[in-house]
C-alpha cells in the first residue's frame, strides 16, 4: 500500500502561522534578555563612571590629598599624645593629692566615680562612592572618663591657684561645674568642683600605672602593687620619664591578650613603627639611636621583626623631646609557665645621654635584661 505524505494547502497555512508564532516569541525572549543585559550594563557602566571621575580627581590632586594627610596624620598623633593612655581611680587619687599639696587647698571629700567607656574609634563609615559603607579606618583606640567631685575650702588665693592648676595641667580633664561661695570676714572660699577627667587606651600606648615612693609591695598595700617599682629609683626623673618617654618597650606575658613583647615610639599612635612578637620565651632587642645636632635616626628589632624595614642599618628619621628617654614597663609573671623576656641591647650614638626608665619588673626572675649597652645611658629602676 502507497502512502501520501502531500499537505493540504491549509495544514501548510496553519503550520507557517505556528513557525511564525514560534519566531516571534523566541525574538521578544531574546529582545527582553537583551534589555536586561543592556539595563545592567548601563547601570554598572554609571557606577564605573562614577569611580573613574572620583580616581581621576583624586590622581589629579594625588599630591595636595598626600601632604594634607600628612598634615592631619601628625594633627591626630598630637592630639591623641595629649590624652594619658590610661585611666585609674589610683591615678584620679595620686592627682588630687597632688593637686591638695601643690596650691595647700584643702580638699574635704572626693567622689570618684568607675572609669566608663566613653567612645571606641574606627566606627566612622565611609561616605566614598568605592568604598560606600565600609569602615574609613580600624583602630583599637577607645576613650574612658571618669567624673570626680571634690568638696573643697580654701583662700580666695588658693582658690586662683587651684583653677589655674587645673587649666594649666598637661592631663586631660575639664571642669564641667564649679560653685564657689566666699566670706570676706574669714577670706575662705568654700564649694564644689566636678571634673571629668579622659583617656585614650589601645594601640599598645604604654599606662604604667601608680608609682608610691614607700608603699611596699604587698597585701596591706591598697593600690595594685603591680605598680610599684623596687628598688633604689630617681623617683622625680622615673616620673618624667612615664609621660614624656620618646620609645618605649613593652613586656607582658605570652598567654594575655596582647603581644609578649613590643617596641615601639610614643608619637606613632598608628602603630606604623611597632615591632613586636609573642613569643613565650627570651628574645633578643635591640634599639639603636644614632646623630647629632637635631638630626637623628632609631632602629630596632625583635628576632627577625625589624624597623625600618629598609635601611634598617641607616635607621629611620627619629625626633625626641627635651630629653631622649625610653620606658621600659614590665608586668608580673603568671608563674612558672610565663618564661617571655626581653635580652636588651642598647646603641646610643648620639650627643645626649638617653635616659632608661624600667618599671614594676620581677626583682627574681626579670623580663627585662640589659645584656648590652653602649654610648651615654643612664638606667632608671
Amino acid at each position: 500500500m502507497k502512502l501520501d505524505f502531500k499537505l493540504a494547502p491549509k495544514d501548510k497555512r496553519l503550520l507557517l502561522t505556528l513557525l511564525i508564532v514560534v519566531i516571534l516569541i523566541a525574538a521578544v525572549i531574546v529582545y527582553n534578555m537583551l534589555s536586561t543585559s543592556v539595563s545592567d550594563i548601563e547601570a554598572e557602566n554609571v557606577k564605573l563612571k562614577a569611580i573613574e571621575t572620583d580616581l581621576s580627581e583624586k590622581s589629579a590632586n594625588r599630591k595636595n590629598y598626600v601632604a594634607k594627610t600628612n598634615d592631619y596624620k601628625l594633627l591626630y598623633e598630637e592630639i591623641i599624645n595629649s590624652y594619658a593612655a590610661g585611666l585609674d581611680q589610683e591615678t584620679i587619687i595620686m592627682d588630687l593629692a597632688s593637686i591638695e599639696s601643690d596650691t595647700e587647698v584643702w580638699l574635704k571629700q572626693a567622689g570618684l566615680t568607675q572609669v566608663e567607656l566613653l567612645y571606641s574609634f574606627g566606627d566612622v563609615k565611609s561616605t566614598n562612592p568605592t568604598k560606600e559603607g565600609q569602615p574609613v579606618y580600624v583602630s583599637d583606640l577607645q576613650g574612658y572618663s571618669s567624673v570626680t567631685t571634690l568638696s573643697y575650702e580654701c583662700t580666695y588665693e588658693q582658690f586662683k591657684a587651684v583653677i589655674k592648676a587645673i587649666n594649666q595641667s598637661d592631663k586631660k580633664y575639664k571642669i564641667d561645674n564649679i560653685s564657689a561661695n566666699y566670706s570676706k570676714s574669714e577670706d575662705l572660699v568654700t564649694g564644689a568642683i566636678t571634673l571629668d577627667y579622659y583617656a585614650v587606651t589601645g594601640n599598645n600606648r604604654v599606662f604604667p600605672g601608680t608609682t608610691i615612693d614607700g608603699v611596699p609591695v604587698g597585701t596591706d598595700n591598697i593600690f595594685d602593687s603591680s605598680t610599684y617599682s623596687a628598688g633604689g629609683v630617681d623617683a622625680k626623673y622615673l616620673d618624667k620619664i612615664k609621660t614624656n618617654y620618646d620609645l618605649y618597650l613593652n613586656l607582658n606575658d605570652a598567654a594575655s591578650d596582647v603581644d609578649a613583647i613590643v617596641v615601639g615610639q610614643r608619637s606613632d599612635v598608628l602603630g606604623e613603627t611597632k615591632v613586636s612578637s609573642n613569643l613565650n620565651a627570651t628574645e633578643v632587642v635591640e634599639i639603636t639611636v644614632s646623630g647629632s645636632g637635631g638630626n637623628y635616626t632609631v632602629s630596632y628589632r625583635i628576632g627577625d621583626e625589624a624597623y625600618p624595614i629598609d635601611n634598617f642599618i641607616e635607621g629611620a628619621a627619629f625626633s625626641f623631646g627635651d630629653s631622649l628617654d625610653l620606658l621600659v614597663v614590665s608586668r608580673p609573671r603568671n608563674g612558672d609557665a610565663d618564661k617571655a623576656t626581653a635580652r636588651l641591647s642598647v646603641i646610643n650614638n648620639t650627643d645626649v645621654t638617653l635616659n632608661i626608665g624600667i618599671l614594676n619588673d620581677d626583682i627574681t626572675e626579670p623580663r627585662c635584661i640589659l645584656s648590652k649597652s653602649s654610648g651615654d645611658i643612664e638606667v632608671f629602676q
